[in-house]
């Protein structure tokens, strides 16, 4: 939390204060993966060698690499108020 905490800050200070920080040196995309305490930086995204994947939401709630294809009818109720 605290390394979120200070990136932000360090950003915000740069940008709306004009604090030279050095926060516009480092690379763009700054990670700090969960349960760790690790921390790493790509200076674009996705990071070299990987690719990019579309996933869609499945049935039951799993994703597929395949848009879902069923069409869900809407019922239309017209309501009418009793005279």
């Amino acid at each position: 939390e605290a390394y979120r905490f200070q990136l932000r800050q360090d950003w915000f200070d740069h940008h709306l204060k004009g604090v030279a920080n050095g926060i516009d040196t480092t690379d763009a995309i700054q990670i700090s993966l969960l349960g760790t305490n690790e921390k790493v930086s790509y200076p674009s995204w996705p990071p070299a060698g990987q690719v990019s994947s579309t996933l869609y939401l499945g049935e039951g709630g799993g994703s597929t690499r395949s848009p879902y294809r069923r069409v869900l009818r809407l019922i239309a109720i017209s309501m009418t108020p009793a005279h």
